[in-house]
């Protein structure tokens, strides 16, 4: 990997045998820890600066993606995909319609009043539907009960 930030003190210094005999270190042997600790700064830095670099890449990538995401969802909810989706719709509301209304609807009762006339006993639930009967004489269909909607 090359050194785009600053290049390395590699050839400034080398190691060589301590000039005295104890504990302590000369300023040479100081100057040539000091430049392996900045060359090894140096390599993280670099690294670091590579995988920013990536990072930033990968950040535009997002965006771009996103971009386009957010273009999809906006066509979406101006309803540009409904045609795509309407028929398929239908056709489910049609084979489990009545499976949906078992969910909703309670059962109606028939009975006889106290009066002796026929009655339904009709759920609260089914305010939405009207009970009548056909009074038409002459209609095939005379005395038969209608539900309206």
């Amino acid at each position: 990997m090359a050194n785009t930030f600053l290049p390395l003190f590699t050839f400034w210094c080398q190691k060589v045998i301590p000039l005295v005999y104890d504990n302590s270190l000369s300023y040479y042997e100081v100057l040539c820890k000091v430049v392996e600790y900045l060359n090894n700064v140096i390599k993280q830095v670099d690294s670091n600066t590579n995988q920013i670099k990536i990072n930033q890449k990968d950040i535009k990538q997002l965006q771009a993606e996103m971009a386009i995401v957010q273009a999809e969802l906006e066509k979406v909810k101006n309803g540009d995909y409904v045609s795509l989706y309407i028929d398929a719709l239908a056709s489910w509301i049609d084979s489990n319609l009545q499976e949906l209304v078992g969910r909703v609807v309670k059962y109606v009762f028939f009975g006889l009043t106290d009066d002796g006339y026929f009655c339904a006993y009709i759920p609260d639930s089914w305010k939405f539907i009207s009970f009548d009967t056909i009074i038409d004489t002459t209609s095939p269909l005379y005395g038969h009960l209608l539900l309206q909607w």
